[in-house]
């Protein structure tokens, strides 16, 4: 972040840091308390250390890690005073994947003078990596190694037509947005990335290279913190709890991102995305309610993939749960998952069926309502082809059946003239209210207005409207 927009974070560290002494001539310990999760602990941390180390020289303050260690973690700012870092509540002390994103170029300090560049190179290749990531989709790609390749298997598993291009430039790999190529992500650590990117809801986006971690159990990881401070010569804690925390998601969006990639991979043919609660719903309820009406039985399905991986993810979370931190590596955790759920499906294969049918049904009851609402009928049932439709209809109505010189020549070639200007542009399947609101006003305001002319029609001889004068002059739309 620019440095005038921290000013205020500035001051507190300057403030807080002053505090941070050894107490009763010991050597002291400070634990950070009240944060759920690690990205926001783990940036006072950051800020802490580097105001140790560079003062207010804000510009070469480092990176901070938002990856959040699983063990306990002393970092020394003097010779009597530390901080010791330890997992942010449940947010770590869960199995954790961890390996690389992609993420806006704006964030990614080493990159801030490139952006031109890139823009520069995507104008003038933009079609050869098109070519080329469509030519590679065609391959096979049973065990890539390299990070595009592993990109395009991602692609592939999750069966979307990504808008996302990926090119390589300098050893690093992006993506841009061919709609947008102005839009640029760039492939980065996990455990460096700003926090932008852990909030990535886009699961091909994310590459599990370096597979899935286990915490100690929990005795192991006592010990470890102990034994550490015993070796530092620490003989107290201060913990030290801070107003006004409040629960964040981000680190959630990891797991679910490898949990989705797991479940197309363990069940291809049974859980895709948009057939499953994890659909993106803009509209919310209204929109569930169309997504139960109109796929409830493979939501449930998707459900019932969900509930079986999730259970054998921690019944592996158990067994792999030892003295040390333990690391599977994503394939390893594909069999690993293969073997739990052949014996979770022999012993409550009926059960768990029964229990997603009831959730859904339940989930289901609940959004009915919404059949009613008015944003249902407006937005999420809204489709392009009636208004195409009726565009053809008043194209052909004022071009041919009007008899007016002004009119005629203004409607002539509609969509295929020069002059035209592009007012709005959608993707067919947009339902966004606040993207298609103004669209309507803008439609409805014309169209009425261009229509009413009609009401001054003067003669009408075999379908064609005689028009002497226009009362509302209204560019065609």
């Amino acid at each position: 972040q620019e440095q005038a927009v921290t000013e205020s974070a500035q001051r507190f560290v300057q403030q807080f840091f002053k505090t941070l002494i050894s107490r009763d001539n010991k050597k002291t310990a400070y634990i950070f308390c009240s944060f759920v999760d690690g990205v926001g602990k783990s940036t006072l941390l950051g800020n802490v250390i580097n105001f140790s180390k560079h003062g207010d020289q804000i510009d070469k303050y480092e990176r901070v890690d938002n990856s959040s260690s699983q063990r306990g973690t002393l970092y020394q700012l003097n010779s009597d005073v530390f901080i010791l870092d330890l997992p942010a509540q449940l947010s770590h002390w869960v199995s954790k994947p961890d390996g690389y994103v992609f993420v806006d170029i704006a964030t990614i300090k080493e990159l801030s003078g490139q952006k031109q560049l890139l823009l520069s190179l995507i104008k003038k290749e933009a079609q050869t990596y098109q070519d080329t990531f469509e030519g590679t989709l065609q391959k096979s790609l049973n065990n890539p190694t390299h990070v595009y390749d592993l990109y395009v298997k991602n692609v592939k598993l999750f069966g979307s037509k990504t808008q996302w291009v990926p090119f390589e430039h300098e050893q690093h790999l992006f993506i841009f947005d061919r709609f947008n190529s102005t839009s640029i992500k760039c492939l980065v650590p996990l455990e460096g990335v700003h926090s932008r990117g852990l909030k990535t809801v886009e699961p091909e986006q994310m590459l599990f290279t370096k597979g899935l971690r286990f915490p100690m159990q929990y005795e192991s990881f006592i010990d470890d913190i102990v034994g550490q401070c015993k070796q530092a010569g620490i003989e107290k804690l201060v913990f030290v709890d801070f107003l006004s925390m409040y629960p964040r998601s981000s680190r959630e969006n990891v797991r679910i991102n490898f949990l989705m990639q797991q479940l197309r991979e363990i069940y291809p043919q049974e859980f895709f995305v948009d057939k499953s609660l994890y659909k993106s719903l803009i509209n919310r309820g209204p929109e569930l309610f169309q997504l139960l009406s109109d796929s409830q039985k493979q939501v449930i399905d998707s459900l019932y993939c969900e509930t079986v991986i999730r259970t054998a993810l921690y019944s592996l979370f158990k067994d792999q749960s030892a003295h040390d931190i333990v690391t599977l590596s994503q394939r390893q955790v594909t069999e690993q998952l293969l073997k739990e759920i052949k014996n979770i499906q022999k012993q409550y294969d009926l059960y768990l069926h029964e229990i997603t049918y009831k959730k859904v049904e339940q989930e289901f009851e609940s959004v009915k309502k919404y059949a009613r609402d008015k944003n249902y009928e407006t937005f999420v049932k809204f489709s392009f082809e009636p208004l195409v439709a009726f565009s053809k209809f008043m194209n052909q109505l004022f071009e041919y059946e009007v008899d007016n010189a002004i009119v005629q020549d203004l409607w002539a070639g509609v969509g295929q003239q020069e002059g035209m200007r592009e007012l709005y542009s959608f993707e067919s399947a947009c339902k966004e209210s606040v993207k298609l609101t103004p669209f309507f006003k803008a439609l409805r305001s014309q169209w009425y207005a261009t229509l009413s002319n009609l009401l001054q029609v003067n003669r009408h001889d075999k379908g064609i409207f005689g028009l002497s004068e226009l009362k509302y002059a209204v560019l065609p739309v």
